[in-house]
């Protein structure tokens, strides 16, 4: 359903609002009742957390730079540590450390 200029998808009582590429609001509830972490995006993620890759909502040359490093949906995910600045934080994706920036990390939403 459109909604001004937005998409509103609704699957088995979960809701996702679409703005372009951009996921702005998810009602996880049937997710967390089957026990699972809510989902948010990998750059909430706080140093020492860990989590699951859901999905990829990025296009482009990120997109395929994401796939490339292994960062594909089911792929387990450990917050390393976050720069002085804040900006960019360091993953650990399939025995690899990746540093990510924050903007580009939005795109991933894990749970």
């Amino acid at each position: 359903m459109y909604n001004n200029s937005r998409f509103v998808a609704e699957f088995q009582g979960n809701k996702c609002i679409f703005h372009g590429a951009h996921v702005f609001a998810y009602d996880g509830t049937e997710h967390e009742k089957k026990g699972r972490k809510p989902m948010k995006k990998l750059s909430a993620l706080v140093q020492g957390e860990n989590a699951t890759v859901q999905s990829v909502m990025t296009e482009g040359a990120m997109r395929r730079r994401f796939q490339e490093l292994g960062l594909v949906p089911g792929t387990e995910v450990l917050c390393l540590q976050k720069s002085f600045f804040g900006s960019l934080r360091s993953y650990l994706i399939k025995d690899a450390v990746i540093a990510i920036r924050d903007e580009d990390a939005d795109g991933v939403i894990i749970y």
